[in-house]
């Protein structure tokens, strides 16, 4: 099950996508846009699950594929149709790239520094915890450095 639930964490940042312009249809009105990029992404899911797990002799990762497929579909269609409907220009340098960058020097870094952890103490609480931690830190340090917020717009916040 772990092998299954690390690949299904791919899927993550698809759900916040599609939750993000669900809500923002939301807020302006257009409550069947979501509902209609749902039922198209469960119709992907619904026949690549069929199309990919039909044979006995295949495994369980190809439902994970068709999961994965589904959510991506999914958020690509709310943005594009976010993008219609809104008439914005979305910079996706600035707002996809950027992002993904941050994102994944946080993950390499927690990664290593959990195994490096793990090798060093032997527990993996300590070494879940601390790497966590330095991946909260790794990534606010990114975002600042990519210039994806300022620290003006941090501090602000927390006030």
């Amino acid at each position: 099950g772990v092998q299954i639930l690390k690949y299904m964490a791919l899927v993550v940042p698809f759900i916040v996508i599609t939750q993000t312009t669900t809500s923002i249809f939301q807020g302006v009105g257009k409550y069947n846009i979501p509902i209609v990029t749902l039922i198209l992404g469960c119709i992907i899911k619904v026949c690549l699950t069929l199309f990919l797990v039909g044979n006995p002799k295949s495994n369980i990762y190809r439902a994970v594929i068709a999961t994965i497929s589904a959510y991506v579909s999914i958020s690509v269609l709310n943005v594009i149709v976010l993008k219609f409907v809104s008439k914005i220009k979305l910079d996706l340098y600035r707002n996809i790239i950027k992002i993904s960058n941050s994102s994944l020097i946080m993950i390499i870094s927690v990664r290593i520094l959990y195994r490096f952890i793990f090798i060093k103490t032997s527990s993996n609480a300590y070494s879940c915890l601390l790497s966590i931690l330095a991946g909260v830190i790794i990534y606010t340090v990114s975002i600042l450095l990519f210039k994806i917020v300022s620290s003006e717009d941090i501090k602000k916040r927390l006030r």
